[in-house]
């Protein structure tokens, strides 16, 4: 059953998460933090967050995950975080706007070359 206030106020929601996402880049800046350190805390944030989100949805899977699909989450999660690294440390060498062009326009690249 579709969850009515995600059909009622679509551009309500993209607002608040685009603001939300906004501010990574001045809140990673500002803390002054190494960005590994900044990647630990958004990753367990983002576990925190998540399994809450998933326990009272109802997401959890009721069966047990099997070797493979766990080493192709660890290595898909092991990528992730060495890009989210790689996104932290550029605010240190460039601007905000630039790292999160960059970080953003990137895949395509890959794509491209591919």
């Amino acid at each position: 059953m579709p969850d009515p206030i995600s059909d009622r106020f679509p551009a309500a929601r993209l607002a608040i998460a685009m603001a939300i996402i906004g501010t990574v880049g001045a809140f990673a800046t500002e803390t002054r933090l190494d960005p590994v350190t900044i990647v630990f805390w958004r990753c367990v944030f983002g576990m925190v967050f998540l399994a809450a989100w998933c326990f009272l949805r109802g997401y959890l899977p009721d069966r047990t995950l099997s070797w493979p699909r766990l080493g192709r989450a660890a290595l898909g999660g092991i990528c992730m975080v060495l890009s989210w690294v790689s996104f932290f440390a550029g605010f240190r060498m460039t601007s905000i706007a630039t790292t999160t062009i960059v970080y953003h326009i990137q895949p395509c690249f890959v794509l491209r070359i591919g």
